[in-house]
């Protein structure tokens, strides 16, 4: 397996149709066709830290770079103000949803 250089990502040549990149220290490892791996879906949204697990997530990632909940609750555009009684609301919102499906060990 060779070392490839995608946009400063630490890809690999994993064989001649896919490339793999190992991450969170070698316990996620994320396999992409050569050419598709410039976009990843994180496992947790960057905005409320809730697993992002369906399609409408990856969707709304590739679009907004939020989970689809968060894509859904702030409007395109609006600025969001992490200090103001909407954001803690909303938080306290998320945290108290339906817990993952998946386990993070």
């Amino acid at each position: 397996m060779s070392k490839t250089d995608n946009s400063n990502h630490d890809w690999s040549e994993l064989n001649e149709q896919r490339n793999y990149k190992s991450l969170n220290d070698g316990k996620v490892l994320v396999v992409a066709p050569k050419g598709h791996q410039d976009f990843v879906v994180p496992l947790f949204c960057p905005l409320c830290k809730n697993v992002m697990k369906t399609r409408e997530d990856a969707e709304k990632y590739r679009d907004r770079k939020m989970c689809h909940h968060c894509a859904d609750h702030w409007e395109k555009g609006k600025e969001i103000n992490f200090a103001s009684e909407e954001w803690e609301e909303y938080i306290e919102g998320r945290f108290l949803s339906p817990p993952p499906i998946i386990n993070i060990v």
